[in-house]
C-alpha cells in the first residue's frame, strides 16, 4: 500500500492454501487488501491490479457466474460502504515487477521445503 505521495505504508505476503485458479488467488488478494485498507481508515483508494478479468468483474454490476463471485461481491461491498471514493485501475504486468518477483520467490521457497 502506498499513500498519495507514493510512499510505502504497508506490504504483505501470505499463503493461500485452497486457491482454485490464478483468478481466485488474485480475487483473494484484492479482497484482503481492501479489508486491510478499510481497517487502516483510508477514505480514498485506488485498487491497481494486473488481472484485467478481475478488474472488469469488480467494476461490473452484473451477476457474476465465476467461481470467485463471492469474493467479488465482498470486495464490491467493502468499496461501497467503507470508502468515500475508489478507483479500480488495471495496469500491465510490467508495472508489477516487485509483486511478481516476490511471488516467484515464494514459489521457490515452497518448492525447496
Amino acid at each position: 500500500m502506498r499513500n498519495n505521495h507514493g510512499e510505502l505504508l504497508a506490504a504483505g505476503a501470505g499463503k493461500i492454501n485452497y486457491a482454485t485458479s490464478a483468478l481466485h488467488t488474485e480475487a483473494m488478494t484484492a479482497y484482503k487488501s481492501l479489508l486491510f485498507a478499510s481497517q487502516m481508515g483510508m477514505p480514498h483508494i485506488i485498487l491497481e491490479m494486473d488481472a484485467s478479468v478481475l478488474a472488469s468483474a469488480i467494476k461490473a454490476n452484473e451477476i457474476d457466474q465465476s467461481d470467485v463471485r463471492g469474493l467479488i461481491r465482498q470486495a464490491q461491498q467493502i468499496m461501497r460502504f467503507e470508502f468515500s471514493s475508489y478507483v479500480i485501475s488495471n495496469c500491465s504486468k510490467c508495472c508489477n515487477k516487485v509483486a511478481d518477483a516476490l511471488a516467484a520467490y515464494g514459489v521457490c521457497m515452497l518448492s525447496s521445503h
